[in-house]
């Protein structure tokens, strides 16, 4: 017997519809990013809380990636002794430069001369995570390893380098890998304090059904806590 194959547009009015609502959303976006470009290049001072992405040392300054919460993302640099700020919210003025900045250099990421202004406590549930985990260790190695590895943290040029070295760079680079080792652990922990009250109360149950949902329901929080990263 033949599969009924269903086509995903009926005839040729909805592919156009389709098409051209695509690119209006497309569009749409276009212009809300140009609206926040000329936003910052009409500015001197822009003055706005961003995320540092990451931040590593070259030749004898500091150069941070950072994400503002207006939504665009940045370079700087600093010369001044910084703490490690990778996680952190910081309050950062932008100050306007001879350099002109194009439309595509905002969309793709850009170098902008900035002044900090402050650093914002640690705030979300995310933070205080990383945390606990960094409250574990001693050795500042690992505790950037065990931030990449549970929670996507970013790592420095160092331990980037020792991980090349040993050819584990995979290890922080294959998207889902940390879901897939937070998923295992609460399976396994799970299924270990769950299999005695199973067999007592619960012996009809799938106990291998019953830990796969708690691991959804944790892998959802989990994606929940990355948004918000």
């Amino acid at each position: 017997m033949d599969e009924l194959k269903i086509p995903l547009f009926l005839n040729y009015k909805e592919r156009v519809i389709a098409v051209v609502a695509l690119f209006a959303i497309f569009l749409f976006n276009i212009l809300f990013e140009y609206q926040k470009y000329q936003k910052l290049i009409s500015s001197k001072y822009f003055e706005t809380e961003a995320k540092v992405l990451n931040q590593y040392i070259k030749k004898d300054y500091y150069v941070l990636k950072l994400k503002s919460k207006d939504g665009f993302t940045f370079y700087t640099t600093s010369k001044e002794k910084l703490k490690d700020l990778r996680g952190r919210v910081v309050e950062i003025l932008l100050i306007k430069t001879n350099k002109k900045i194009s439309f595509f250099d905002f969309i793709k990421g850009f170098y902008y001369v900035s002044y900090i202004k402050g650093i914002l406590p640690r705030a979300s549930l995310t933070d205080k995570i990383l945390l606990f985990i960094s409250n574990q260790h001693q050795n500042h190695i690992t505790k950037e390893l065990f931030g990449a590895l549970y929670l996507a943290y970013p790592i420095s040029k160092e331990l980037r380098d020792r991980l090349s070295f040993l050819g584990l760079s995979h290890l922080v680079a294959i998207s889902g890998f940390h879901l897939g080792i937070i998923s295992a652990s609460i399976f396994y922990i799970f299924y270990l304090f769950y299999r005695p009250i199973h067999k007592r109360y619960f012996p009809y149950r799938n106990i291998a059904f019953d830990a796969m949902v708690v691991v959804a329901v944790a892998s959802f929080i989990y994606f929940l806590l990355s948004l918000s990263n």
